[in-house]
């Protein structure tokens, strides 16, 4: 049985801001034209453009998946647990 409640860890919390970070600077980058529409740093273009808009998805999977690894892995760890000890 466990004896102590499982924290949230602060790694993936760590983890989880490098990677919005990264792809905030990732998403900002000058590519190729950039600038010659004359809008180049409205929302709308770095919604449509696809060197921002394929980063930014990309990003946003990658918190996502920490989120809820972050939210369900300590769940799974103690069911995981529980169950090798009723075997």
């Amino acid at each position: 049985m466990i004896s102590r409640p499982i924290r949230f860890p602060n790694m993936i919390i760590r983890v989880t801001m490098v990677v919005v970070l990264a792809g905030f600077a990732v998403t900002a980058v000058a590519h190729p034209g950039h600038g010659s529409d004359g809008g180049s740093h409205s929302p709308m273009h770095y919604a449509t453009e696809p060197p921002h808009s394929t980063v930014s998805a990309l990003t946003i999977a990658v918190v996502v998946m920490a989120v809820l690894l972050a939210i369900a892995g300590p769940g799974l760890v103690v069911a995981w647990r529980r169950s090798r000890q009723g075997q």
